[in-house]
């Protein structure tokens, strides 16, 4: 940390700035900039997190001009216990955690980074949970080892995590609900080669359905019970107004059970304005990668491809082994909208 702060004033060359920034921040005012240094290195060895550190160090880099700030962001950062990843405030004042994706990457695209601390909110420390950083630091590692489809798995697992976290906390249940009516007896008669059929048990008379032409059902699909090989299922699709007549409206049982999956998370999220960040052409992109990785295929097989906005759609995840660049843009893409929704 202290390699940092001498790394930072050597940087901007002018003791007067980081002077006012200490005095804005704490009230024992110091007139040099020495003494600042003394204060701050006090702070730093002392017991749990040096936030008047990162208060005083904030409010410097938000006072100082526009090509200044961008540069002094892309200093090196205060290394934190884990490796690939460091500590270090942005353009506009905000410390991130920040994880470098590997030296072979171009300068401007080296280092993908989640808010962690807004001064002077303590409260609110660390923005992101920390279980969903770990996930953003194994994916960058993954990245960094030329993992490249790992580390897509690894952050998208992640995503998925914090859409329904933040559904959660907008008020909206993951839960859905399924509810058993009662039954009816469908009585069948062979007459000559048709059948005729008797309803007992709906909510209304079949004999009262005005009969000008035949009901035709829309479709009939039978599915072989994998319990009782001597019976099927059959699933009907019909005129809603033909469901009295045939069911009762009678409730039997109501099950409530949690959605799963990731396509549902990003139905709600849609629904519920959640994901307005995000183009609405991604939701796709990222749903049939990560269905692709999750449910992976020996062969490598993607059945649907995942569509690509910036060329061919991919059917073969061995095509995007050694490819790095449609990898960095799906990090970069959901890094950015995970700290955009905790923001």
């Amino acid at each position: 940390m202290e390699d940092y702060l001498n790394a930072l004033l050597e940087h901007i060359g002018d003791d007067d700035f980081f002077i006012k920034a200490y005095n804005s921040v704490f009230t024992n005012r110091i007139e040099n900039i020495h003494q600042a240094k003394h204060n701050l290195k006090g702070i730093v060895i002392s017991p749990g997190i040096p936030f008047k550190f990162y208060d005083t160090i904030s409010k410097l880099v938000s006072n100082l001009p526009t090509t200044m700030r961008r540069s002094i962001s892309n200093l090196d950062g205060i290394r934190t216990v884990l490796e690939n990843e460091s500590l270090k405030v942005s353009e506009g004042g905000t410390w991130q955690i920040v994880w470098n994706l590997g030296e072979t990457v171009p300068q401007n695209n080296r280092y993908i980074g989640i808010d962690w601390y807004v001064p002077p909110d303590i409260s609110k420390a660390p923005i992101i949970p920390d279980l969903i950083m770990d996930f953003i630091g194994g994916s960058a590692s993954l990245y960094k080892n030329k993992l490249y489809l790992p580390s897509a798995s690894t952050l998208l697992i992640a995503l998925e995590a914090v859409i329904w976290d933040r559904l959660k906390n907008a008020g909206v249940s993951r839960d859905s609900e399924r509810i058993m009516y009662g039954s009816t007896k469908w009585n069948y008669k062979v007459i000559g080669s048709k059948f005729t059929l008797e309803i007992d048990g709906g909510d209304k008379d079949i004999s009262t359905i005005p009969l000008s032409d035949p009901i035709r059902i829309g479709q009939i699909r039978a599915s072989l019970d994998r319990i009782d090989a001597n019976h099927s299922t059959i699933k009907l699709t019909l005129d809603r107004s033909l469901i009295e007549f045939l069911s009762p409206e009678t409730v039997l049982e109501r099950e409530v059970f949690p959605s799963k999956g990731f396509a549902e998370a990003l139905q709600r999220a849609r629904t519920n304005n959640i994901l307005d960040s995000l183009p609405s052409n991604l939701d796709e992109v990222l749903y049939r990668l990560r269905n692709g990785i999750i449910h992976l295929s020996c062969d490598g097989k993607i059945d649907p491809p995942v569509p690509n906005p910036s060329g061919a759609e991919i059917a073969n995840l061995n095509d995007l082994r050694s490819q790095d660049q449609f990898t960095r843009e799906i990090i970069t893409i959901v890094v950015l909208l995970i700290n955009s929704l905790y923001l």
